[in-house]
């Protein structure tokens, strides 16, 4: 679904961005969290799939169709972009130097940006991101799965902003 300006709601959690992430399932399961955790938009960058696509559908389960989203050639243009609205930059990361989830703030208004399964978030995003947060991990392998990630980020920030509205 091409975004829709009657959609918007400056209510909603943050928008997701997705610098190249490999996988249309990955890319499906992001879809279908961001619809149940009510995010606003997401923005499919680079050599991210984009609906329409088997795969993505098998997991998104049609939550493809009722989310926001928009392609960008570069995740450089989608993170200008979001910062032209007012957004706070915040790369979802491993990086020793991002801070824990657990221990900052991420504003309603921001663009949560995930990157690739194996190389991450792009160094070029990284330089115009305004903050690098990490989930702590206490196992031997240093990240989850890209689409886990983004369910576990996607829910603490749900947490935060108190609601207790849902099905």
């Amino acid at each position: 679904m091409r975004l829709q300006p009657d959609r918007i709601s400056v209510n909603r959690l943050p928008i997701a961005i997705l610098d190249n992430v490999r996988s249309a399932h990955n890319v499906g399961a992001i879809f279908r969290t961001a619809d149940c955790a009510g995010l606003e938009r997401i923005d499919l960058c680079g050599m991210t799939s984009r609906p329409p696509n088997p795969k993505l559908a098998k997991t998104a389960l049609g939550a493809e169709s009722v989310v926001p989203w928009r392609c960008f050639e570069y995740a450089t243009e989608a993170v200008i972009e979001a910062r032209l609205e007012g957004r706070a930059i915040v790369a979802i990361e491993t990086a020793e130097e991002a801070r824990s989830l657990y221990e900052c703030e991420i504003p309603n208004r921001s663009a949560l940006v995930m990157g690739h399964e194996v190389f991450g978030v792009s160094p070029e995003v990284l330089a115009l991101a305004d903050t690098s947060v990490r989930i702590p991990m206490l196992g031997a392998k240093s990240s989850l799965n890209v689409a886990t990630t983004f369910g576990v980020v996607a829910y603490e920030l749900l947490r935060r902003s108190g609601s207790k509205e849902g099905r």
